[in-house]
């Protein structure tokens, strides 16, 4: 499956300079072996996660509109975990995929969040970020970082969760890149994380949250900006070289398909000690994408129809 929202938006490059005590994040190869059940910043001390917000909004239809009873509450938060998915998974069952093109006269997340941008639709405005950071505002959690420059358009990024630009020296003539000090960043996934889809050169360029796995090597990632929705999308967590064969009648057909981009998590900074109990049990079940989306009324990809492209990061 190939998720996302099919337009290409364009994005600037990645920092090769890291923070003062942490070493540059690296790509990780196509033969890799899985990352340990380690934090990369294991002696970050912060505050407790505050509660879980009490005034979520539930769907507007406990079932399908379809009138075929299937009950939307099959996809259900994980409780006592990561409390910006119950915001998530309402929103998602409230908009039932519709296209971003009406759903930003009912709202639009850009607004939501205050990052500048005015229109959810066309290729200059993507808002899988400002969904992202939507959802977090809404449990509570703090997206801005007060007193950093530019930092309004970083919520509207991808690669913001990871990298913004911090304050300058009164002798620096432009922003430092920095790590954002709001997110941690764990090296496997956990239920609820932020992943970033990254490039080979380690610019982030989509982001939703970790939701289920799929197979051994792709993670369902729940998100906005997936084919010009809110929907489930599988994405790959590693590099991987395509795998081509020939049939019995001589044609090449492709028997694993390739992915030129890998998945790093983020969990916000006031989450950080409850991620460590996670990492025990992350909590990911094997679930099917077109099952999960079905629930939300969004209906599978017709046989030899159009399939969409990522959606990518903002400049």
């Amino acid at each position: 499956l190939i998720a996302g929202s099919g337009k290409t938006k364009s994005g600037h490059g990645p920092s090769t300079a890291p923070p003062p005590g942490m070493a540059a994040a690296k790509p990780p190869a196509a033969s890799a072996p899985p990352s340990p059940a380690a934090l990369l910043r294991p002696k970050v001390v912060s505050p407790s996660p505050p509660p879980a917000p009490s005034g979520i909004r539930p769907s507007d239809s406990e079932r399908s509109k379809e009138g075929e009873g299937k009950v939307l509450a099959l996809i259900n938060p994980v409780p006592g975990r990561a409390p910006w998915m119950p915001v998530a998974i309402a929103e998602a069952k409230l908009r039932r995929g519709e296209l971003e093109i009406t759903l930003q006269d009912k709202i639009n997340y850009h607004v939501e969040v205050d990052d500048g941008l005015k229109a959810m639709d066309g290729p200059s405005n993507a808002w899988c970020a400002a969904f992202v950071n939507w959802c977090l505002m809404q449990a509570k959690y703090p997206i801005e970082n007060l007193g950093y420059p530019n930092r309004k358009v970083a919520k509207a990024r991808a690669h913001g969760f990871y990298e913004v630009d911090g304050p300058k020296e009164k002798s620096e003539k432009t922003p430092p890149k920095v790590r954002n000090p709001l997110f941690v960043e764990l090296d496997r996934p956990i239920y609820g994380a932020i992943a970033m889809v990254t490039s080979r050169q380690g610019h982030g360029r989509h982001v939703g949250f970790v939701y289920a796995k799929s197979g051994d090597e792709d993670l369902i990632l729940l998100g906005g900006n997936q084919r010009s929705q809110i929907r489930f999308s599988a994405f790959a967590k590693n590099l991987r070289t395509q795998v081509m064969v020939r049939n019995k009648n001589g044609k090449a057909e492709i028997r694993k398909s390739g992915s030129s981009s890998y998945l790093k998590y983020f969990i916000p900074i006031a989450y950080y000690e409850q991620s460590k109990k996670d990492l025990v049990e992350p909590g990911l079940n094997e679930e099917n994408v077109v099952s999960l989306n079905l629930i939300l009324g969004i209906p599978p990809e017709k046989p030899g129809g159009k399939k969409g492209g990522l959606s990518e990061d903002i400049s």
